[in-house]
């Protein structure tokens, strides 16, 4: 790195390619400020080297971006997302997998400050394609439905949240080796959106299958085991 730095010119793009392979290095050893440093450097070079709509920088946009998040340094984050978003908007056909992971990931991101209205247009952008490319029964597919019914109890809409945890629910419960722990959470959120809509028999069923999946994820004892039974018995008193 030292021969190429002092043999090269400062927009030598083989210079950039070693930087960006030691970022990823970096990342690799969970090293954050020094791979975001190296790509950082890498993406100067290509900058003067490319268009700023070469699909070539969407990989270095992205890794960005992600490091960004890893930090919590949300709105760079964003930020790069986005850069790396307009490119595929132009260079890629609109159902392009990869636009929507990065559809997903910016989504991600604005949902982690809370930006709901922006994050479930971007969660529906990338379920718009997915569902396109993608079997309905997809695993890929749960957690994007999950996310979704997620925003939409925060929104207190809670038809439109049953609607897409049964959606996710029903991919999880097809699995080959299902994640139980997942499930238990999904059970729940999905008992207490029934309940909220005065539905207490279904709410009830949901209810008692996050007890199910719970037990079966962490044991008998465990204090979501509990939580979930609690909210088990409290809708029997309903009934």
């Amino acid at each position: 790195m030292e021969i190429l730095e002092k043999s090269s010119s400062a927009d030598d793009l083989e210079l950039a390619t070693n930087y960006n392979n030691i970022a990823v290095a970096y990342s690799s050893m969970d090293d954050e400020s020094n791979a975001l440093l190296f790509y950082q450097k890498a993406l100067a070079i290509r900058q003067r080297k490319f268009p700023i709509d070469d699909p070539s920088l969407v990989t270095i946009y992205t890794s960005i971006a992600s490091l960004h998040y890893s930090m919590k340094d949300y709105s760079n984050a964003i930020a790069f997302y986005k850069k790396a978003i307009e490119i595929c908007e132009k260079s890629s056909s609109s159902d392009d997998l990869n636009l929507a992971t990065n559809y997903n990931n910016i989504a991600v991101a604005y949902k982690s400050i809370e930006d709901l209205t922006n994050a479930l247009v971007f969660y529906e952008k990338a379920l718009a394609i997915r569902v396109q490319r993608l079997p309905s029964t997809d695993p890929l597919l749960a957690p994007l439905y999950s996310s979704i019914g997620s925003i939409h109890s925060s929104n207190g809409n809670k038809a439109a949240s049953v609607e897409f945890y049964e959606k996710s629910l029903k991919i999880q419960e097809t699995l080959p080796s299902p994640n139980y722990s997942s499930m238990s959470v999904m059970y729940y959120n999905t008992a207490i959106a029934y309940d909220d809509l005065q539905n207490h028999e279904v709410a009830l069923k949901y209810a008692e299958r996050s007890v199910e999946t719970a037990r079966l994820a962490f044991g008998p004892d465990h204090s979501e085991v509990k939580e979930n039974q609690m909210l088990v018995d409290r809708l029997r008193n309903k009934q």
